[in-house]
C-alpha cells in the first residue's frame, strides 16, 4: 500500500511504547496479519475529499471527523484545539486528542515530512474495532465479523471474479454489512464488493466507483463450494473490499431440494419427462 505510486496521505504512526502496550493486550489479534493490516489502515488519512488536503496539525486541531483507509464504517474525530498565534500550515502542533470507536491518542509530534506524505507521532495504536475475543483461526471471517460485516467473510483490497447481477452504483449501501445483508437478500447472490472510501474508490486507469457501492455478484466457484478465484489487475491496493458467504455447493443444494419435493415413497418426475 505505502508503495503505491503517488501516495499522498497523513500517516499516524504509533510509538514504539504503544505498538509493545497494544500487543501486549491484544497480542493474538494483532498477530493475525488480516486483522493487523485493518487495524494498521486505520491510522491512514487520505486527503481531505473535498479539498484534497492533508490532515497536518492545524487541521487536525478544528474539531473535525477524519476518514481513514480502513475498510469498515469507523472514523476518527479530534477534539478542537486553540492554534497558537502565527501558526503556519505545517505547524508541527502536539498534546492533539484523536479518538476513535475505541480508545483515544494523543499527538506527540507530527508534520514530519516523507515525499508527499506526512508523519504524526502518537501515543496510542488506534483501534477502529475491540480486538478482545476475536478468533483469528479464520481470518476472512474474523475480519469480517470486525468490519462489522456479521457473517460475511470480507478479503480488504481485492476482487472477486464473478458475473455481475446488481450494479454497485444502482445499490448504495451505508456500510460493509448492509451490502452483506444485500447479497444475502439476493437469491442468487454470494459474493459483492463494496467501496469503503469517502472520496470514492479510484483505480490507476481513472475509474471511480462511488462511496457506497455495492455491487453484487455470482461466483461459480462458490457455489461449487471452491474457493473464490480473485481478480489480478496488477496494482499495488485494490481499493475496493470482497465479501461473500460460502453457500451449499449447487449440488449439494439440488439433491436436498429434491429429497425435500419428494414425500416418501414416490418418484420425483424432471421436467424434461413431463
Amino acid at each position: 500500500m505505502l508503495r503505491a505510486y503517488g501516495l499522498t496521505s497523513t500517516i499516524l504512526v504509533p510509538s514504539d511504547a504503544a505498538f509493545d502496550a497494544a500487543l501486549a493486550a491484544y497480542g493474538p489479534a494483532l498477530r493475525d496479519a488480516a486483522l493487523l493490516t485493518e487495524i494498521l489502515k486505520f491510522h491512514i488519512l487520505p486527503p481531505e475529499p473535498r479539498t484534497r488536503g492533508l490532515w497536518t496539525s492545524p487541521f487536525l486541531s478544528v474539531g473535525a471527523t477524519v476518514y481513514t483507509l480502513f475498510d469498515g464504517v469507523a472514523n476518527l474525530k479530534t477534539a478542537k484545539k486553540a492554534l497558537p498565534a502565527g501558526t503556519t500550515a505545517q505547524g508541527g502542533l502536539t498534546g492533539i486528542v484523536i479518538s476513535g470507536p475505541v480508545n483515544s491518542a494523543t499527538v506527540v509530534e507530527s508534520d514530519i515530512r516523507a515525499c508527499k506524505t506526512f508523519i504524526t507521532i502518537i501515543d496510542e495504536v488506534l483501534l477502529p474495532f475491540d480486538p478482545t475475543g476475536i478468533d483469528a483461526s479464520n481470518d476472512s471471517g474474523a475480519l469480517g465479523a470486525a468490519l462489522g460485516a456479521g457473517t460475511c467473510s470480507v478479503v480488504p483490497n481485492a476482487q472477486i471474479n464473478a458475473t455481475t447481477l446488481v450494479q454497485g452504483g444502482s445499490n448504495p449501501q451505508a456500510s460493509p454489512a448492509a451490502c452483506c445483508a444485500s447479497c444475502a437478500a439476493n437469491a442468487e447472490c454470494n459474493t459483492w464488493s463494496y467501496c469503503g472510501l469517502a472520496g470514492g474508490c479510484r483505480f490507476p486507469e481513472g475509474l471511480v466507483i462511488p462511496y457506497g457501492s455495492c455491487e453484487l455478484k455470482r461466483s461459480a466457484e462458490l457455489a461449487a463450494g471452491q474457493a473464490p478465484i480473485y481478480g489480478n489487475s496488477g496494482i499495488d491496493v485494490v481499493p475496493v473490499l470482497a465479501g461473500f458467504n460460502v453457500p451449499v455447493p449447487d449440488s449439494e443444494a439440488g439433491a436436498a431440494t429434491a429429497a425435500t419435493a419428494a414425500p416418501a415413497g414416490e418418484t420425483l418426475v424432471g421436467t424434461a419427462g413431463r
